[in-house]
């Protein structure tokens, strides 16, 4: 398993390729993390302390991304793999803002609420790609808006 760690100031990290197995650690600070390559699978993202973003433009299954302290924003279009994905709010109010969402396989996409007021919101295209729906998990925490 791959480790990429990020310092206690305000990190970018891109990745353009496949990125599998592998533990990203943003650290503190307002981190901003890039991943438009071919697909993402079994990976683990710590966005730790500080107003971080993350934009996806990839399948991504077995993947957990967890938002710390601050106000997160995830976002991009995403498609939902075989593996079910988790998405962890972390403390502060965070936003899940995806401009398509689609399932390409058989997995769940989940949302979990630790605190805070998060939000999510999903562009005008949510759709199967062929295969079976997306699936949606939901928890709440303290509050939780869907538009």
């Amino acid at each position: 398993m791959a480790t990429i760690l990020g310092g206690t100031g305000a990190d970018t990290l891109l990745f353009t390729g496949t990125v599998a197995a592998s533990a990203i650690q943003a650290g503190s600070g307002n981190d901003s993390i890039v991943l438009s390559g071919t697909g993402m699978t079994g990976n683990t993202i710590d966005l730790g302390v500080g107003d971080d973003s993350i934009n996806f433009a990839s399948t991504v299954a077995g993947t957990t991304i967890a938002g710390g302290a601050g106000d997160d924003f995830v976002s991009g279009p995403i498609t939902v793999g075989s593996s079910d994905v988790s998405f962890w709010g972390g403390l502060g109010d965070d936003t899940f803002s995806f401009s398509t969402i689609t399932g390409s396989a058989a997995g769940t996409a989940y949302f979990w609420n630790e605190g805070g007021t998060d939000s999510i919101v999903l562009g005008n295209t949510v759709s199967s790609a062929g295969g079976p729906g997306v699936i949606f998990g939901i928890t709440s925490g303290s509050s939780l808006n869907i538009s």
